[in-house]
């Protein structure tokens, strides 16, 4: 009985969070794997490289001799071969990445030919240069100049180093060979983590669309015979914009207060200003660049409705009260933190709606770019009422925000007259135009609707009322708080979903959290934005093991 009471859509949200952290666990572990099957190719090479080192340091010391302006051919090619043999070791075996010491302070060939010119050895750092002199007790080490002259010194620990190279290379193959069999098991474990959740998943989608198939397929089929679809391209692209823009967003605003934090605590002048400034231009950076991307990356609406599985809900109002729908900073928020509002009224209000299926509203004749909310469908101006009609009787619900216009108190009067009373909600606005509004909602409804004395009590200024009405079209008023002598919510949505709510419950609808399902999207936001940056990690990964499969 308690799992039957959780909504499907709740379920589907927690099976996709799942699945998508068991997909990017594997991510990181299978790039992990490949950068140990690397690792573990190079140090196979690494000991014929090092026997290669110390013969060609054997015959350099076999044909060096102090004195003279010339080096000659042999010195040239061994000296070469050394150094070229140790760039390799130092790439394939650095001294920070293993137990593997193969580091060493080789001349370069410019400090070959002065010793060559003047038979002079430079001086070292550190203990004696020729501290490494061959020894019976080592008879491993070179043997020094019969001149008594050893510019070569550091060969002789080169090559105690490089001796030892074949036994430390087993040890960290078996290390790095134990790191590929640990990273593979993980990522293996990650999928098989993630399959039975994503067929379960999987199953709950293809159950919710057959169930509404022909509610859907009626809206989509008249959406795609209305809106063309854009080429593949075009998202990708704003896609990329919208997460740089995140990420400059939310870098800005770390840098930002850290420096408000660093000017307290009397840090440096110039260290303070550079966050400071620095969080300001990012943060404002970021937020123009989401201004501009986030509505262009948004998914195919029209793709996204036939994959919710869901009738629609519908939702009618004037064109002009679009301006106040794009509106942001309902939380009060101080400092670079406001830059961080940034979703709309609509979009906020959508997700509310969301709870009971995609959100459709009919779009602004000649507009350029949907704005980020309801999805938006364009009827030619002679078959709009039609398709208006068609939307109202495939709708689960109807919610018409009244205003100003005679298109739109057609959709009120038609949904008065054909649409059951139970799945129309009408939304009031505030501001000095509220007393029309409510004579003329008076003037299609049987009975006055008692609103005007409801909507003194609300104090939200967007929405200042949300109605029902009983199967007599007798409206229910619920004021949108906050009212007299309550504190303001986190937003002025927040009070539109309470209020929607009531108005629901009282036609028999019962859905409880849609606040906490406003607050749930925008975090789930959050996460999305936050994940930009183990992303941004899994991208270098995968550059870097490019590059060193390259070299």
């Amino acid at each position: 009985m308690v799992l039957r009471r959780i909504p499907e859509g709740a379920v589907l949200r927690v099976l996709a969070l799942i699945v998508a952290t068991s997909v990017y666990l594997a991510l990181h572990w299978l790039i992990s794997t490949g950068i140990s099957l690397h690792e573990r190719h190079l140090l196979r090479e690494a000991p014929r490289h090092a026997d290669a080192v110390v013969a060609a340091a054997l015959q350099l010391r076999s044909v060096a001799q102090p004195g003279g302006t010339a080096m000659t051919a042999a010195e040239e090619a061994a000296l070469d071969e050394i150094d070229q043999g140790m760039r390799w070791l130092d790439h394939a075996a650095p001294t920070d990445g293993y137990r593997i010491d193969s580091s060493t302070d080789l001349w370069s060939l410019e400090d070959w030919r002065s010793f060559r010119r003047t038979g002079v050895v430079p001086p070292q750092d550190g203990a004696d240069p020729c501290e490494g002199r061959a020894s019976a007790e080592n008879p491993n080490k070179l043997p020094p100049l019969a001149q008594n002259v050893d510019p070569l010194c550091d060969l002789a620990f080169t090559v105690d180093s490089l001796t030892d190279l074949p036994v430390d290379v087993a040890q960290e193959q078996k290390r790095v060979g134990a790191d590929v069999t640990r990273y593979f098991r993980a990522f293996l474990k990650c999928v098989a983590v993630a399959f039975p959740f994503f067929l379960a998943w999987l199953v709950l989608v293809r159950r919710r669309r057959r169930r509404n198939a022909s509610a859907v397929a009626d809206v989509v089929r008249m959406a795609r015979e209305l809106t063309p679809a854009g080429p593949w391209w075009y998202r990708l692209v704003h896609i990329t914009l919208t997460a740089i823009g995140f990420v400059f967003l939310y870098v800005g605003v770390l840098g930002g207060t850290a420096g408000f934090a660093a000017w307290g605590l009397g840090t440096n002048f110039a260290l303070r200003g550079a966050l400071l400034v620095g969080g300001v231009v990012l943060a404002k950076s970021g937020s123009l660049i989401l201004r501009y991307a986030r509505p262009r990356s948004r998914a195919d609406p029209i793709l996204a409705l036939a994959h919710s599985g869901r009738a629609p809900v519908l939702y009618l109002r004037s064109f002009a009260d679009d301006t106040d729908a794009a509106d942001k900073g309902e939380i009060p928020l101080g400092g670079l933190m406001r830059f961080t509002e940034i979703e709309s009224r609509e979009e906020l209000f959508a997700t509310v709606v969301g709870g009971f299926g995609p959100m459709v509203a009919v779009g602004r004749p000649g507009e350029r770019l949907p704005p980020l909310g309801a999805v938006r469908l364009y009827f030619p101006s002679d078959t709009w009422r039609s398709a208006v009609a068609r939307l109202m009787g495939r709708s689960r619900l109807v919610i018409i925000r009244l205003g100003e216009g005679r298109e739109l108190w057609w959709e009120f009067d038609h949904a008065v007259a054909h649409i059951p009373p139970g799945k129309v909600l009408a939304l009031l606005p505030g501001g000095p135009s509220l007393p029309a509004l409510i004579e003329r909602l008076d003037a299609s409804l049987p009975a006055p609707s008692g609103a005007a004395e409801a909507v003194r009590r609300s104090g939200n200024a967007w929405t200042s009322a949300v109605l029902s009405f009983d199967p007599m079209w007798r409206a229910q008023v619920f004021p949108v708080g906050p009212l007299a002598g309550q504190k303001r919510r986190l937003s002025p949505a927040h009070e539109v979903a309470r209020a929607l709510q009531l108005a629901l419950a009282a036609v028999g609808v019962h859905r409880r959290g849609l606040g906490l399902r406003m607050n749930m999207v925008r975090v789930a936001l959050l996460g999305k934005v936050l994940l930009t940056f183990p992303l941004l990690v899994l991208l270098v990964r995968v550059l870097e093991l490019t590059v060193e499969l390259r070299r």
